[in-house]
């Protein structure tokens, strides 16, 4: 085989490349557009239906009443506290005290995040004077 001959093979193949991909990349680029719009439309619809699986898990009873008791605990943990830090301030230990009042911030920290959980409207009455 001459150069010539190389030369015309070597074009001819670039000319057929430069025509097949002329034709597949437009279809190629199309599929690639459908799977995506399809995946996301999946992607979607999972997204909602957590967010609906979500909703109905917070009104659950068993569930609302289960985070109830866990913040009823977390306000007894805070009264107790109180009754800590008064005892502490009678008694002069102000590091104690102040050591305290930073476990009841921590706590009502965590009530604010627990109370996200429920309805507002279960949220029992002395947490929701707290938490505000």
């Amino acid at each position: 085989m001459s150069n010539n001959e190389y030369r015309d093979a070597v074009n001819e193949g670039i000319r057929e490349g430069a025509w097949t991909l002329r034709k597949l990349l437009p279809w190629g680029i199309l599929g690639i557009i459908i799977l995506v719009v399809i995946g996301w439309g999946l992607h979607s619809s999972e997204i909602i239906d957590k967010n609906i699986d979500r909703e109905i898990t917070q009104h659950s009873r068993q569930y609302t009443e289960s985070k109830q008791a866990i913040l009823q605990n977390l306000y007894s943990q805070y009264a107790s506290l109180q009754t800590g830090i008064v005892e502490a301030e009678a008694n002069s230990l102000t590091d104690v005290a102040e050591a305290k009042q930073a476990q009841q911030k921590a706590l009502v920290l965590q009530m604010k995040r627990e109370a996200t959980n429920i309805p507002h409207d279960q949220i029992p009455a002395e947490i929701k004077i707290l938490i505000q």
